[in-house]
Order: C-alpha cells, then sequence, then structure tokens
C-alpha cells in the first residue's frame, strides 16, 4: 500500500508516492519535480538532500561500539643509539687479607773445603733451619776415598716428617745427587745433610736446598 504526499520546497514542488516503509533516496525528473523513491529509476537522478534543505538537526551520537581485537604486533624497530656512559661508582670495601704466600728458598753450599771424616764417625757437611712447613730437598755430595777406603753413605737426618734417598758414594760413584721432602711443624727445625764412610776416611763436602711448597703429593 502507497500513500501520496507533496511538498511545497523553495519554490518547488514536488509529490512522491511513499511505500509504507520508508524510501531511501530523491529522485528529480527533467522539469525539478522531487519523488522519494527507493531507488531512482530511468528518467529519475537521485537528489542530495542537503541540496534543497531537506537536511535535519544532527542527531545525538550513539553508544560507544565493543572494542576491536588487538592487532598483531608491529615490526621491530630499529636499534636506538647508545647512552652515554655513567658515572665512576664508588670503591668497594677492602677485602681480607690473602693467605701467606710461599716464602722460597734456604741454602747452604756447604764450608767449600773438603772435611775429613774418619771410619765410624758421622760428620754433617751441610744444613739449613727452617720455618714451620713443606719442602722438597735436593743436595749435592762430592767424596775423596784415603787409602783403601772404597764407600761411603750420606743421607738427610730432621726431626720433621721426612723422606729421602740415600747416596752410596764409591770409587767410582765420587759425586751423587740425594733428593728428599719434610714437613717440619716446629720453627727453626734444622736438616743436615750428614756423611759416614764404611770401611775408611773420606774427604767429603756437600751442598742442600730446600724450598718451601704448599703441599707434597707422591707421585704414583
Amino acid at each position: 500500500m502507497k500513500r501520496k504526499h507533496a511538498w511545497l520546497l523553495g519554490g518547488f514542488a514536488f509529490v512522491a508516492s511513499v511505500p509504507s516503509a520508508e524510501a531511501a533516496v530523491l529522485c528529480a525528473n527533467s522539469s525539478g519535480a522531487l519523488f522519494v523513491r527507493d531507488i531512482c529509476k530511468a528518467g529519475l537522478k537521485q537528489v542530495d538532500p542537503a541540496s534543497v534543505g531537506l537536511v535535519g538537526p544532527t542527531g545525538p551520537a550513539g553508544p560507544t561500539g565493543p572494542a576491536g581485537p588487538t592487532g598483531p604486533a608491529g615490526p621491530q624497530g630499529p636499534q636506538g643509539l647508545a647512552g652515554a656512559v655513567g658515572p665512576v661508582g664508588p670503591a668497594g670495601p677492602a677485602g681480607p687479607a690473602g693467605p701467606a704466600g710461599i716464602s722460597g728458598a734456604y741454602t747452604n753450599f756447604g764450608a767449600g773445603d773438603f772435611q775429613r771424616i774418619e771410619p765410624g764417625t758421622t760428620q754433617t757437611v751441610a744444613s739449613v733451619t727452617l720455618p714451620a712447613g713443606n719442602y722438597t730437598l735436593s743436595a749435592s755430595v762430592v767424596g775423596n776415598p784415603i787409602g783403601d777406603a772404597r764407600f761411603m753413605q750420606c743421607r738427610f737426618l730432621s726431626f720433621g716428617l721426612l723422606e729421602a734417598s740415600v747416596a752410596l758414594l764409591s770409587l767410582d760413584d765420587r759425586r751423587l745427587p740425594i733428593i728428599g721432602k719434610v714437613s717440619i711443624a716446629n720453627e727453626d727445625t734444622s736438616v743436615f745433610l750428614r756423611c759416614q764412610p764404611i770401611d775408611g776416611a773420606w774427604d767429603a763436602t756437600g751442598e742442600l736446598i730446600a724450598i718451601k711448597v704448599g703441599t707434597l703429593t707422591a707421585s704414583e
């Protein structure tokens, strides 16, 4: 069912047959008559209602629509410039004192001259006095037999915990090394290099070096 409407606007009259549902557009024919239609058919031209003063007042704002979904993350931006170097911080507190370090070597190169050692006696040819600690020992003994003497034995002696080799000098071996190790518990403990002829007098001299170390570990 349609209803007819007539308007007078700015000296122009237009008539329209309006369906029961409101039309969507405004149309004009070649003579300037205006019509309200769902669509402008052939021979009619769609007219902007504002051009003929048919725009009503602005309606109230509609309610805020719901928030849309979060979009994807954008690409990473370029690296920024390096910041300025910060100020030097305050000095920290002094740390505790460290343990005492290894002290070094103790040496005795003997009297320099040969000492006469009679058979049945024992003579010191070199010695060192050591503070408490662990030491490696290295020594050298030189001997000259007197007369028919053939052998002389030399070794380390100490009140510390001692482990060492023994040198047996002979007519064929008149200079021999001796090595060992010793752990000293008490301050000012001596290590002696002593020699004893076996079957006749000898002239002998020796030298001794003790090197302090942290630990003593036997090698297998």
